[in-house]
Formats: C-alpha cells, sequence, structure tokens
C-alpha cells in the first residue's frame, strides 16, 4: 500500500501547502500508521483513499489554525458601534472533528463503513 502523500493532501484543500514541514510529516505519519484499509473497503477503495485525504486535511487545518489562537465557532453581534463576540461550543460533536469540512468528510465516511461497529478506534 502506497503512503498518502501531502501533495494528495494539498490536493484536496490548496491552503493546506502553507502546512508547515514538520507537520506535515507527524500528521502524514499518524494517518498512514492508524487508517485501516479494511474499514473502508481496501487499499485500493476510493472511500479508503478519500478516509486517509480527509483526515489528514483537517488535522492539517488544525496546524494552520494552531497559530492564530482561533479555535471552534465564534458568533458576533454588531449593533451600532458595538460589538460583541463569543464562543458557541458544538453541543454534539466534542472530538473537533465537526469543525472542518474535512473532518465532517471523515465522520461521513465512518458513518457509512465499518467503523461504524467500533471497529476504528
Amino acid at each position: 500500500m502506497a503512503d498518502l502523500t501531502w501533495s494528495e493532501v494539498v490536493d484536496l484543500d490548496a491552503a493546506l501547502s502553507a502546512v508547515d514541514a514538520q507537520a506535515q510529516t507527524m500528521i502524514l505519519a499518524h494517518v498512514n500508521e492508524s487508517v485501516d484499509p479494511a474499514v473502508f473497503g481496501g487499499v485500493t477503495s476510493g472511500t479508503f483513499l478519500l478516509a486517509r485525504a480527509a483526515l489528514a486535511a483537517h488535522l492539517g487545518r488544525g496546524a494552520l489554525e494552531a497559530g492564530t489562537g482561533t479555535s471552534g465557532q465564534v458568533a458576533s453581534k454588531t449593533v451600532g458601534g458595538l460589538s460583541k463576540s463569543y464562543f458557541q461550543a458544538a453541543a454534539a460533536d466534542t472530538t473537533g472533528m465537526g469543525e472542518t469540512r474535512w473532518g465532517r468528510t471523515w465522520l461521513s465516511l465512518c458513518r457509512n463503513s465499518a467503523a461504524r461497529a467500533g471497529l476504528l478506534v
């Protein structure tokens, strides 16, 4: 089985080209070691290929946002010249996977795979 490369992740989300090389290496190592092809239809399955890339993209988005000091959803309101912003916690998702479109893609793929039966750790 060929390992996922960062260029394949960037094909999903061009902004991830800005992730530093050390973070790329760690993310790829984690994804390549952790995602079980049997859970997603085998090594040649499109679902498996997308699952690895989506998980890496989600983690890459987290790496990009780590330096910005922002995390989670923020709601804000402006009245006149005053504005107020506050954090909104996602009640249903305590994993953080719902914070990015790639995390939501990963969750969707998991829901429609053998991972749903608890085979994915």
